[in-house]
């Protein structure tokens, strides 16, 4: 029972509190934001380093690919190149590859059983380069 009447006054102190006037509630208000704010611009600051981003440009990619591609080719034999794009499809049975001239987008020549086809696929596309058996 004593437990009672030290909680009894915490729960029904907030029943007879006095409502706010529209200015306290918005004073509140800007208060809350200024706060998250705060507390926003702090986080950013604490960031550890390893969160940067690495810029690299199509150019380079695209020269990246092609010269993945070459090294995964030499050693081919019976290894066939698979290329993986991010929306999940596979390339598969490249003969070869050509990167055109600003490195935005590669051209794949694919042997199939409809005979050779092309494939142009943005360089950002391109997922994984690998060589299987």
């Amino acid at each position: 029972m004593s437990k009672l009447k030290f909680f009894l006054p915490l729960l029904v102190s907030p029943l007879f509190a006095a409502p706010l006037s529209p200015e306290q509630a918005e004073e509140a208000k800007i208060h809350m934001l200024e706060m998250a704010a705060q507390q926003q611009q702090q986080q950013k600051k604490e960031k550890p380093p390893s969160d940067e981003m690495m810029v690299v440009t199509p150019e380079a990619r695209s020269s990246d690919l092609k010269q993945a591609f070459e090294l995964l080719s030499r050693g081919r034999g019976s290894h066939n190149i698979v290329v993986t794009l991010n929306d999940g499809q596979m390339l598969k049975n490249i003969l070869d590859l050509n990167v055109m001239n600003k490195g935005t987008l590669i051209v794949f020549e694919l042997n199939t059983v409809r005979g050779l086809q092309y494939k142009v696929v943005k360089t950002d596309n391109v997922k994984t380069i690998t060589a299987t058996k």
